[in-house]
């Protein structure tokens, strides 16, 4: 590798991880300054007790204090100072970071719009439900199903009739719970309530009405009123490995990057 390119990936390097190196600069810097602070200190005390001497004084005015003590304290100011200016660097990245990300989102967002009108437009409703059902069961044939299947707050663990309690897959998490068909429409409904009163749903607010474990960045994902007055869903089935039913839930209207 020569220099040149070693520059570059150094200057990629850095740039990629620019936040995490200013964070741990801010952090350094504060307790360099807590360091200065502490050894300068006795310092001070000293270089006041002479000037006190000096003067033939007990006491000493505020501005012979600073004019005396301060130089000594000014290693601890500039440490705060580049403590503080890390810090907002570093905040300042992550934002500059946060607003490209979600227009990238945005643009994402509405590339598959259009394209999703576009297949409807060219093959039909029918025909387009049929292949979104295949991408589904796909991704689902992705998943392996844990031994333990959870069972969905708010459904009865013992009640085993198949009308009542129903496996299910659900597409966003990718995880298998126990669940029914009644409990998965009130968790639905629940959830389009909440779209429509607060403006906005966030995935693991309807994880909370699916009775499910939250996504890591279910607080981040979700729908809001700007594109969407209601989360529609599709059902698919397939057999499990013992020949048993298994319910699909998946989603026509995929959250999204909500950016706040």
């Amino acid at each position: 590798m020569n220099l040149k390119t070693f520059a570059k990936a150094a200057r990629r390097s850095v740039s990629r991880n620019a936040s995490k190196i200013l964070g741990g600069l801010a952090i350094t810097g504060g307790i360099t300054a807590v360091y200065f602070a502490v050894t300068a200190t006795p310092k001070a005390m000293i270089l006041l007790d002479e000037k006190k001497k000096e003067l033939g004084v007990e006491k000493l005015d505020a501005k012979t204090i600073i004019k005396t003590a301060g130089p000594v304290y000014i290693p601890t100011a500039v440490s705060m100072g580049l403590s503080a200016a890390c810090t907002i660097g570093a905040i300042h990245v992550d934002e500059r970071r946060n607003a490209a990300l979600a227009a990238a989102c945005t643009l994402s967002e509405s590339a598959l719009k259009t394209y999703q009108d576009k297949v409807v437009e060219t093959i039909g409703k029918e025909k387009e439900q049929e292949i979104r059902e295949a991408v589904t069961l796909d991704k689902m044939a992705k998943c392996s199903e844990p031994k333990n299947i959870p069972v969905a707050k708010g459904v009865k663990s013992d009640d085993i009739s198949y009308d009542q309690r129903v496996k299910c897959w659900e597409s966003l998490s990718g995880n298998y719970i126990w669940t029914s068909k009644n409990a998965l429409e009130r968790a639905l409904n629940g959830a389009n309530k909440q779209l429509l009163s607060d403006f906005r749903v966030t995935e693991n607010d309807l994880f909370d009405y699916l009775g499910m474990e939250h996504n890591r960045n279910g607080d981040l994902l979700g729908w809001d009123t700007d594109t969407t007055l209601e989360i529609e869903t599709f059902y698919a089935s397939k057999l499990d490995e013992d020949g048993m039913p298994c319910l699909v839930l998946d989603y026509a209207t995929p959250p999204k990057w909500l950016g706040y």
